[in-house]
């Protein structure tokens, strides 16, 4: 009698960090389609085809979920926008590749809109870190830039409230473009240059400004 070959099977451990992995997975499409408030266990469960009873080996309660989710897609999102802005030479161009690796990001993710803005009532806890974790490297980002001479020389404490006025714009940005939390219009090139022409003529020292301007001359 031939044995089951078990060298290619998952181990315990393996098996619980995909099922965990699943659940987390399926919870972030819940949400996109039904909404935090209706986004149940038996859903959540059923979408990462396991067992309803199977989801408290993983998390206490539905609201612990919440309170992980937003942080672990989070830092999903943000590893996938770093990996773009590798190739970036000056300020600009870190904008323009960081705003279309989030727009790429979305439309094969279409359900992180909802997850992120209804998320800030939902569960403040999750928000909090995630608006934290995205805060911070983008604050040393900005100091780098100024390091190298790009942006105008704003005080520490201006480069922090310039970092959520970004980051305040950018969403504002995409939500014109999203409905639903579940449909999303790519940006158009227009609404894209308006906000990095912003950028241009606000914090820009006046020389990389120009420069700036030429360059996106010589690109139209």
């Amino acid at each position: 009698m031939l044995r089951p070959n078990r060298k290619n099977r998952p181990s315990r451990e393996e098996k619980a960090a995909l099922n965990r992995q699943s659940l987390i997975d399926s919870a972030a499409v819940c949400i996109g389609e039904y909404g935090y408030n209706d986004a149940s266990i038996a859903k959540i469960a059923d979408g990462a085809g396991l067992a309803h009873g199977t989801f408290y080996n993983y998390f206490e309660d539905r609201q612990d979920l919440f309170d992980q989710l937003l942080p672990i897609k989070g830092l999903d999102i943000l590893a996938y926008i770093r990996k773009e802005l590798r190739e970036a030479t000056s300020f600009i161009e870190m904008e323009r590749l960081g705003l279309l690796a989030f727009q790429s990001y979305v439309q094969i993710n279409p359900w992180f809109f909802r997850l992120l803005h209804e998320g800030r009532f939902a569960t403040p806890k999750g928000h909090a870190i995630h608006m934290d974790n995205l805060f911070q490297p983008f604050v040393r980002a900005l100091k780098r830039w100024q390091t190298k001479g790009e942006l105008k020389g704003f005080t520490e404490e201006q480069l922090e409230s310039l970092a959520y006025l970004m980051i305040g714009a950018r969403d504002y940005l995409f939500v014109r473009s999203t409905a639903k939390g579940t449909v999303f219009k790519p940006l158009e090139e227009a609404q894209l240059e308006a906000y990095l022409e912003l950028l241009r003529s606000g914090v820009l020292l006046k020389e990389v400004e120009a420069a700036a301007s030429q360059e996106k001359i010589k690109t139209t």
